[in-house]
């Protein structure tokens, strides 16, 4: 059974801004980040409980974008089944997220 995901409006901002950044920066990769970030959203609506915990009750995903520095936080109601994302983070920033 699947989970129902949502990305906070925060989360989708901040994707949007390292995707364009990627774009304009390394225009040579192969790497399509908009197609890998809806390629996640999927693998953590049938597997969000396989990731690793970040800080509390936050996990998060960096394997889907292979070489970048960048990776979703995000958090499961496993009663309700629902997956919030609640960041897109990019360790380049040289700071942790403000989310726990």
């Amino acid at each position: 059974m699947t989970f129902q995901v949502a990305v906070a409006p925060e989360a989708a901002a901040e994707f949007a801004k390292l995707s364009a950044w990627w774009e304009q920066h390394r225009p040579e990769s192969k790497l399509d980040l908009p197609r890998a970030f809806d390629e996640a959203l999927e693998f953590l609506a049938s597997t969000p409980m396989a990731q690793p915990k970040w800080r509390f009750e936050t996990r998060y995903l960096a394997y889907r974008f292979d070489h970048t520095p960048y990776f979703l936080l995000y958090r499961v109601d496993e009663e309700a089944r629902e997956v919030f994302v609640v960041a897109a983070w990019s360790l380049q920033r040289g700071e942790a997220p403000p989310y726990r």
